[in-house]
């Protein structure tokens, strides 16, 4: 199961103006790994990159707070990658442009996976683990974010509690030794067979001793 950690939901534009949702498939390499794209400066219709323009008090603010939104969010999602790992993949971004002419990430999500190892209750428990660190691991996690957490969390115990029960079954099992063979069965009929034979054997041994 790959769950989506969507840890900064995208917020109100800035700026007047809807926010621009990344295109599907954009930012992903060939192996499906997020590719964080970098801002750059936007260009006219040319092609030519457009002057920069002297901004207004205005639009110094609305900068600010773009550029500390889009660190937000990227240092976010680079929170959950660091400690997930191969856990996590993908990725997306949500990006408003500001007065400047760049493009700023406003919101932001990853996926992990959350599905079970098969059979192994033991090694489920260690990978719930590690979706838990990596779920809670921003400085300020997402309401989906700990929701995810919460549904790892329950998966956790469940397996624990496979794995628990495994380990007393086997417990309670005795190992089975050749000294506690129940009698007439055909190894205790084959040990009393050679013995006899020994026995016997011992027995002529000793009236042609004696004769």
């Amino acid at each position: 199961m790959i769950s989506p950690i969507a840890s900064l939901p995208p917020v109100s534009p800035i700026v007047p103006g809807a926010a621009q949702p990344s295109a599907a498939g954009e930012n992903r390499n060939a192996n499906n790994y997020s590719r964080i794209e970098e801002t750059s400066p936007a260009a006219d219709a040319t092609g030519r990159v457009a002057t920069a323009t002297k901004l207004n008090d205005e639009d110094e603010r609305i900068l600010r707070k773009l550029k500390a939104r889009d660190r937000e969010v990227r240092d976010h999602e680079n929170a959950h990658r660091a400690v997930g790992g191969d856990l996590v993949r993908g990725g997306s971004y949500q990006y408003q442009t500001g007065p400047d002419g760049q493009r700023y990430a406003i919101g932001g999500e990853v996926q992990i996976d959350t599905s079970k190892v098969p059979n192994d209750p033991k090694a489920t428990v260690n990978k719930m683990d590690r979706v838990i660190r990596a779920a809670l691991a921003p400085a300020e996690p997402s309401s989906q974010d700990l929701a995810v957490a919460a549904q790892a969390r329950a998966i956790r115990n469940e397996a624990a509690a496979e794995a628990r029960a495994a380990s007393e079954s086997s417990a309670d099992t005795p190992a089975t030794s050749d000294s506690q063979q129940p009698e007439g069965s055909p190894l205790t009929h084959q040990y009393q067979k050679v013995a006899g034979f020994n026995a016997q054997t011992l027995a002529e041994g000793a009236s042609l001793a004696r004769a």
